[in-house]
């Protein structure tokens, strides 16, 4: 209960549609076994996007099903990795480079409540 009042219930649930649709990034969908039909819509209107349901898991999947969790997003970041041009920065060189690539290529935006 005490981390559903800090969701911000104003917000209509179609303004998180509408971002999660018009996100130009890869995404990311890790949801629990309700809210599989809300995956299978995203993924209708937003094709590129990676689903993950965890079926036995509870609100916090990552403390649930850590291991799967932990596996998921190392798939994830992985398959991002793997598209970035490691040549694109090369005067950085070596491994260090592949984190300039990816912020420049995929900067992160985060969400600032009014």
């Amino acid at each position: 209960d005490a981390s559903l009042s800090l969701f911000p219930r104003a917000i209509p649930r179609e303004h998180w549609r509408d971002i999660a649709r018009a996100f130009g990034k890869p995404l990311m969908y890790v949801v629990t076994e309700q809210f599989a039909a809300q995956a299978r819509n995203l993924l209708r209107h937003r094709p590129g996007t990676r689903v993950e349901i965890f079926e036995a898991a509870g609100h916090a999947l990552f403390v649930d099903d850590a291991d799967r969790f932990s596996r998921v997003m190392a798939a994830f970041v992985e398959q991002l990795f793997s598209e970035i041009d490691l040549n694109d920065n090369q005067e950085a060189g070596g491994f260090g480079s592949r984190r300039g690539n990816l912020e420049r290529k995929m900067p992160l935006h985060t969400y600032e409540r009014e």
